[in-house]
């Protein structure tokens, strides 16, 4: 009897959190509360320190993650748009004056990136926590792309070039695919524990 007991407990609880991973039966995922900002604002900061100490060294094809837009990603596909936009921004403030050359490039890039998961996230997205890996990988790869475009943008704002790219199918194949495959690959494995503390982090004082 106590191990039938012990069973329906453990049955009881596996649902539940399989449950509260495939549905969200509230728009409560979509709020931004005080724990919620601190969240963000420690997630970012733990997560760029990582990636710099630990994946310089852990490359694959000579590329590393981009573990903020990871983050980003997985919380800005459950916001509405202005949050979204507010936690791209501090994000990207903070990768500029920690990482960046120039002062709101990735200020930029991040609040386009939140803004545009945001609005291509439809409301079964939204509310369906499994959803949110039917536009992973493209959104990813947009991201790749742009930021790969920017950053050719300035070098040649710099070097006075007129070329952007030489060969941009082997650019693609070194450098755009491998990054967003290493995201891909951190975003699976990181989209359970980000999703289950930002859930357990609302709505209890809300600000918007």
């Amino acid at each position: 009897m106590r191990k039938q007991r012990l069973e329906s407990r453990l049955n009881k609880r596996l649902n539940k959190v399989f449950s509260s991973l495939i549905i969200d039966s509230s728009e409560s995922v979509s709020k931004i509360t005080k724990g919620r900002i601190i969240y963000i604002s420690l997630s970012v900061i733990f997560l760029l320190i990582i990636q710099e100490a630990v994946f310089n060294d852990l490359r694959i094809f000579n590329a590393k993650p981009n573990m903020a837009i990871v983050f980003l990603y997985t919380i800005s596909v459950v916001l509405h748009v202005r949050p979204a936009m507010f936690a791209g921004l501090f994000a990207g403030l903070y990768v500029d004056i920690m990482y960046g050359r120039y002062l709101g490039v990735y200020s930029l890039l991040f609040m386009l990136f939140a803004a545009f998961v945001s609005v291509i996230s439809f409301e079964q997205v939204k509310l369906k926590t499994i959803w949110s890996l039917s536009i992973a990988i493209p959104s990813f790869l947009i991201y790749t792309m742009v930021e790969s475009f920017t950053a050719k943008l300035i070098a040649l704002a710099r070097t006075g070039g007129t070329v952007l790219y030489e060969n941009y199918g082997v650019h693609m194949l070194k450098r755009i695919l491998p990054v967003t495959l290493y995201d891909v690959i951190i975003f699976f494995i990181l989209f359970v524990p980000i999703r289950l503390i930002w859930d357990k982090l609302g709505p209890k004082y809300e600000i918007f």
